[in-house]
């Protein structure tokens, strides 16, 4: 430091001490000059003279004086002041550790630096870093304590006011920390009420839900000035939880907030405040509970803390709460419960919650009902492989439900989970479970519900359509329907079977419909309006509101748009899932400007289209029964690929070579397989030649299903040009029959065969009689443990069933036989007596 640094300040001070008027420019340039030269002027040292102590305090008096004569503390001009502020630090700086300043000028002062930070908030000033380095060297010299000194406390709760309200997540670090700083030294010398107020009230601010910048300081005081800050806390907090009738703050009414955030960042305040909580829970006042349980619901799913261990009794009241006898503290209890899973879900005490939430699944009130299944949803969602899987089964449960709302809730809670564990599947996370399939196994029995519009065998037909699964590929949801099939009893399968046959029909009948409308334009008769009637009333009741569709089905018969109706017969046509879900997408692109009927004609596509199974469901079916005995679910796979089948038989063009290969390589399948063929022969490509030696050593040496299932396929697939190889077959048949090689299964091929062919049938009438009237029983073991009568009994049954039913045509054979020759044939049977005539009796 030079002495012309010294002398320069100085004559700047007399230069302002003896101005008469101060413009702001004078003073401008000339503080400005101060402000530089000051900062070049080092504070004396202790082992400096107190001559150059003197010297330098000499210096700075007239820039000293020109503070307290020209009042420049006051000054209205922004500019001005903030190089007095700045001229004012750096005095405070060289003279420290004693203020410039009499006590009588501090405070205008103090008031001019605290009105400085306050700008602080505007990080796009030119003039930031000037004041953000007044804020350093007011923290660096601890200017609050002569704030302190002076006993001006109510600018020092202003300036923590200040301070909170300037700080922003953009400051650097050392700026954050130089007003932690300051804050730190008035607390620790001299905290109060006051003070305490103002760090509750920003520890509560958040922006977006989000902690803001001042609530991170006052997390910070609070941590760093625990000691001091402990017994001001506690007083406040006791005086809220015993005193709630008592006026004060708006601070008070947020007194669980403050509880839980300073439980978070610093819990040793709160030792003795926690168990207080526990009045609360056993308050008369429901809201006083509901507010504790919520509370403590946040405060035990802070698992770093474990909570639950440190305040044992609390928690068992706290679970007490599950079952209070108010509805809302019964919903707030419910929750709580997330959180605490997904911090500990593995935890000892998830497991006494989980308990307490599955008991809530039975409560009195509906909307504790659906609070616990939505609960139970989200907990599945958030973490699928520890949640408690039968909890999950439980609460489908509740698709059953009494109320509508808990169903309905209950129903896409539910179905969201599905989904979410579809995906989890497909990504490779998680392996197809029996336990989530059984949602998608219980929304098909909602069709069973009675008396309950929303889950009406349409409604569920548009459940499996388009929102039981997610986007997933044809593969992927083969795989759960598969899977599905292996945990399906008899109703599951009598819903599907109803669903899909409803969907057939009305597939069909809108066939029908498309097929008379252009019928319609070349001929127009009362007739042909009439069937488009009936069509209409038809396909109506396959929608919620059937007065409503059946209008709407006029409407649109009478657009002009033959767009639409080419889209829809495309639908009814495309049996690939990916081309029809194309197909329809840009459908419903182009019709959205029809804002009156867009809602019917996505439903009228949605029922078009094969987009519950297609073709690309079948092909993977057929792939699965490939793999042979690599697969388990090998039974599943197949009775799926006979409901798809009995749905649409058409489903299986192109599969016919896999058919083929499956029934060559898969024995297991054979009865499954050639009930597909039985079902689908007729509309699809498949030569008898190719398959016949399987189906006739079927029909030889196969089981009596076997061999009904063998006739059937034959009788499908069998062309006129086949007609020899059936009567070989007769032959062999009758021939295995007299050589009394398996004679059951050969008997039921022949009953079988006569029920497809009557025109074979009389061939081998008398034939059968004869097997009938003269089986020798000494050629047969005629005890049997298995049954209620003797070999012998049993197979004469059988060949009076195989009699029978060459009489009884197979519904699609047109061509009928007199059933009085059938009678004749029984009658001498009778007439002749002993064991032929006993079986006869026994049979009839």
């Amino acid at each position: 430091m030079s002495d012309s640094v010294l002398g320069l300040i100085s004559r700047i001070g007399n230069q302002i001490v003896r101005q008469s008027r101060l413009n702001k420019d004078f003073l401008v340039k000339n503080l400005r000059q101060a402000a530089n030269e000051l900062s070049q002027v080092e504070q004396p040292s202790a082992v400096e003279s107190a001559e150059r102590s003197k010297e330098v305090e000499t210096a700075l008096k007239p820039l000293i004086e020109s503070f307290t004569k020209n009042d420049l503390a006051l000054h209205k001009d922004k500019d001005v002041r903030l190089l007095v502020t700045i001229c004012a630090t750096e005095l405070f700086r060289i003279m420290a550790p004693e203020p410039p300043f009499e006590e009588d000028s501090l405070l205008a002062v103090f008031k001019l630096i605290v009105s400085t930070f306050a700008d602080l908030a505007d990080m796009e000033s030119p003039y930031f870093s000037k004041r953000a380095k007044i804020l350093e060297t007011f923290a660096r010299l601890g200017l609050c304590m002569i704030m302190l000194d002076i006993e001006c406390y109510n600018l020092i709760v202003e300036m923590f006011k200040v301070l909170f309200s300037v700080a922003r997540e953009q400051h650097e670090r050392s700026l954050t920390k130089n007003i932690l700083s300051i804050l730190k030294q008035i607390i620790n010398e001299d905290a109060s009420d006051e003070l305490l107020e103002v760090i509750l009230q920003n520890l509560l601010k958040e922006e977006k839900g989000v902690p803001s910048a001042s609530s991170q300081i006052a997390v910070s005081i609070i941590q760093m000035c625990c000691e001091k800050l402990k017994p001001f806390i506690h007083r406040f907090l006791t005086s809220c939880m015993f005193e709630k009738e008592t006026e004060g703050s708006a601070l008070r009414k947020s007194y669980h907030e403050i509880i839980y955030k300073i439980f978070v960042n610093a819990p040793q305040m709160l030792f003795a405040i926690i168990p207080n909580i526990l009045h609360e829970l056993l308050n008369n006042d429901a809201d006083v509970r509901r507010k504790a349980v919520q509370l403590l619901g946040r405060i035990f799913a802070e698992l770093e803390h474990l909570a639950t261990q440190d305040y044992h009794s609390l928690f068992m009241e706290f679970l007490n709460r599950f079952s209070d006898k108010s509805m809302e503290v019964r919903i707030s209890a419910l929750q709580c419960v997330k959180g605490f899973f997904m911090a500990n879900p593995s935890g000892s005490e998830v497991q006494k919650i989980l308990l307490a939430l599955e008991a809530r699944l039975l409560d009195l009130e509906d909307r504790v009902r659906t609070e616990a299944v939505t609960v139970i949803c989200d907990i599945a969602i958030s973490n699928m492989n520890a949640v408690p899987r039968e909890l999950v089964v439980e609460s489908t449960e509740r698709l059953r439900d009494k109320s509508s709302s808990v169903r309905k809730k209950a129903l896409w809670k539910l179905m969201e989970v599905y989904r979410v564990y579809c995906s989890k599947c497909s990504e490779g996370c998680m392996t197809i479970s029996n336990h989530f399939e059984q949602i998608s196994c219980k929304v098909l029995m909602l069709c069973y519900v009675k008396n309950c519009k929303e889950f009406r065998s349409h409604e569920v037909e548009l459940l499996l359509a388009e929102e039981l699964f997610p986007v997933l590929t044809p593969l992927e949801i083969t795989r759960h329907w598969i899977h599905m099939f292996s945990l399906f009893e008899s109703p599951h399968l009598k819903a599907l079977n109803s669903i899909l046959s409803q969907k057939r029909r009305f597939q069909l009948e809108m066939q029908r419909y498309l097929g008379l409308r252009r019928k319609e334009k070349e001929v127009s008769s009362d007739e042909m309006e009439k069937k488009v009637r009936l069509l209409f009333k038809k396909l109506s009741a396959s929608f919620p509101d059937p007065a409503k569709a059946e209008a709407s089905f006029y409407m649109l018969d009478q657009l002009k748009d033959s767009y639409i109706f080419n889209v829809l017969s495309q639908l009814l046509d495309e049996m690939s899932i990916v081309n029809a879900l194309n197909t329809r997408e840009e459908f419903l692109q182009r019709i959205r400007e029809r804002r009156s009927q867009v809602e019917f004609l996505s439903s009228v596509s949605s029922k078009c289209s094969f987009n519950i199974f297609s073709l690309e469901h079948v092909q993977h079916i057929l792939d699965y029964l490939s793999d042979g005995f690599g697969c388990t679910h090998q039974e599943a796979a197949a009775k799926l690929l006979l409901a798809v089948v009995d749905y649409c038989p058409s489903l299986l063009r192109g599969s016919e070579v896999k058919l083929c290969t499956i029934l060559e390589k898969n024995e297991q399948m054979t009865n499954e397989i050639m009930d597909a063929l039985a079902k689908a022969g007729s509309q699809i490509s498949i030569r008898l030649s190719d398959i016949y030696h399987l189906l006739e050593r079927t029909c030889i040496s196969g089981s009596r299903r076997q061999a009904k299932s063998a006739v059937s396929a034959i009788a499908a697939i069998m062309q006129p040009s086949d007609e020899s190889a059936l009567s070989e077959l007769c032959k062999k048949l009758l021939y295995s029959l007299h050589s009394g090689v398996n004679m059951p299964t050969v008997l039921q091929s022949l009953g079988c065969i006569a029920k497809h062919f009557i025109s074979t049938a009389e061939d081998f009438d008398r034939q059968i009689t004869q097997f009938i009237e003269t089986t020798p029983s000494n050629d047969l073991d005629l005890s049997d443990e298995n049954c209620g009568c003797s070999k012998l009994c049993k197979l004469k049954t059988y060949g009076l069933k195989t009699l029978v039913n060459s009489f009884l045509p197979h519904a699609g054979t047109h061509v009928r036989r007199n059933i009085n020759q059938l009678l004749e044939i029984l009658e001498k049977m009778l007439h002749k007596g002993n064991t032929v005539g006993d079986t006869i009796l026994r049979y009839l």
